[in-house]
């Protein structure tokens, strides 16, 4: 994208939910597809235990699931590389 002048400096995720916004970016897929409608916790975090015990997580989504092809591993894939990736 750089080659032909594309430049993306900054990435503001709506104040809604950032959890579905960078799910998104990372599998390339619309925010409603990646069933992401709450913050994700740390599992050691006490709000997770809560949200658990109240059933509060949408659709049971707890995360990005594991077999899931993420964007830096697409592009790894393809050659790129970057300083913090060595």
């Amino acid at each position: 994208m750089a080659a032909q002048g594309a430049s993306l400096s900054a990435f503001m995720p709506p104040p809604r939910c950032a959890a579905a916004s960078r799910a998104a970016l990372l599998t390339g897929r619309y925010r409603a597809r990646t069933l992401i409608t709450t913050p994700l916790l740390s599992t050691y975090d006490a709000m997770n235990v809560v949200m658990d015990l109240l059933g509060r997580y949408s659709y049971n989504v707890r995360g990005i699931p594991q077999d899931e092809i993420l964007l830096p591993e697409a592009l790894r894939r393809r050659g790129y590389r970057t300083g913090v990736g060595r």
